[in-house]
């Protein structure tokens, strides 16, 4: 039978601080498509609908275990998986998906309780909004390095999310894209994102620190809202804008946000800084990272690490500048982030040394979080090496 394919005529919330109509929390964002024909079919569990030159998945069986999405089905190509394609499919704890996809759409697979893994193949370059939302048991993704893009929603309420990877070809954050991923203890936000989204990290509940880079020139409003054990955040860019604008809802009333509903915690920044004048407005404590440089320096051949490693192997110092500070942490997660996703280590081995603060035989979050407490801890009058502030 033929049918048609006619997109719902929804538009998307205006993601701005200061005016949001907010009736839902989560609404589609789906272009509205122009009619066009279909046959619908079903593959094992799945349904689908061919559009004669690619294959939509539109269904799953909930009742399903196991799905192997086929690159192909009579021969012609599978390109994406639709609108809740596997919406409440919550027996699902094994899922493949082909690098014949290429669109993954809004809500594709929310609420997959089961799901403890997912691998999106380099063919994808768009995920939609809230497209893995609701995964309580999600621990682990890699977004690849053709998508630009991390969709609002994306991964809200995946409470067991512990470790994401995201690429250098992402360029924007999007609302509420991590909130509540109460599991996720670190992130490494690559120098290719210009924009963090509001509500973007909030009630995570974990992360201990953030690192944003100069690439980023603007924050949401409540970004870092409700993280309870956040406690350093810095910002590279002095003229990054960080929106603390109160919403104002369409239904009426006005809400007045209290101060403490913001992150709470310490602000690095540069002096004279947009960094340091939030900390300043909000009464929050402020770190000076020094004076800003006059321009961005060269993004060196492996990014967050000097090309003039140090061989004195001061612990903490691994950029070789003769002091321990928040680059240096940043040069740790960064190293971390390489080597958490298979790839091999940049560091030499002096920095490597200088790097293991707590000699674990291991170079990861803790030990970044332990150089920034100590950073704060000398940035603030403390005297003494890394080693006697460790004990």
């Amino acid at each position: 039978m033929r049918l048609k394919k006619i997109a719902a005529a929804l538009l998307s919330l205006t993601l701005m601080c200061g005016a949001v109509p907010f009736s839902n929390d989560f609404v589609n964002d789906s272009a509205v498509y122009a009619a066009e024909e279909y046959t619908e079919g079903t593959y094992g569990p799945l349904t689908y609908k061919n559009y004669g030159d690619y294959i939509e998945i539109s269904d799953c069986d909930t009742s399903a275990t196991e799905v192997d999405i086929p690159s192909e089905i009579d021969g012609v190509a599978v390109t994406s998986i639709g609108y809740e394609a596997f919406k409440y499919c919550y027996e699902i704890s094994s899922l493949i998906i082909p690098d014949s996809i290429i669109s993954i759409s809004d809500f594709a697979f929310h609420g997959c309780q089961s799901l403890k893994s997912i691998a999106i193949p380099e063919s994808v370059t768009s995920i939609g909004n809230g497209a893995f939302c609701y995964c309580d048991l999600l621990e682990s993704v890699s977004i690849p390095d053709s998508v630009t893009i991390i969709s609002d929603n994306l991964f809200r309420y995946c409470s067991s999310l512990a470790s994401i990877t995201i690429s250098d070809s992402v360029t924007s954050i999007s609302f509420r894209a991590f909130s509540d991923c109460t599991s996720l203890t670190s992130i490494i936000i690559p120098n290719s994102v210009t924009s963090i989204g509001f509500y973007a990290f909030e009630a995570c509940s974990s992360i201990t620190s953030i690192i944003i880079p100069d690439s980023v020139e603007n924050i949401g409003c409540a970004a870092f809202a409700n993280c309870e054990s956040l406690k350093s955040v810095t910002i590279k860019n002095p003229n990054c804008e960080i929106d603390d604008t109160y919403y104002t809802f369409s239904n009426g009333f006005d809400s007045t946000i209290d101060e403490l509903y913001y992150y709470n915690g310490t602000i690095y920044g540069y002096d004279n800084s947009t960094a340091q004048a939030y900390a300043e407005k909000h009464g929050r404590t402020f770190v000076s990272l020094g004076t800003a440089p006059e321009t961005t320096p060269t993004t060196p051949t492996n990014p967050g690490i000097s090309d003039n490693p140090t061989t004195d192997n001061i612990l903490g110092d691994t950029d070789g500048d003769g002091v321990v500070n928040s680059s240096d942490a940043s040069n740790v997660l960064a190293a971390y982030a390489k080597i958490a996703t298979g790839g091999e280590s940049p560091f030499t081995e002096a920095q490597t040394a200088a790097a293991d603060v707590n000699n674990d035989s291991a170079v990861d979050s803790s030990d970044a979080s332990s150089i920034l407490a100590y950073y704060a801890y000398t940035a603030t009058g403390g005297q003494g090496t890394l080693e006697e502030f460790l004990g």
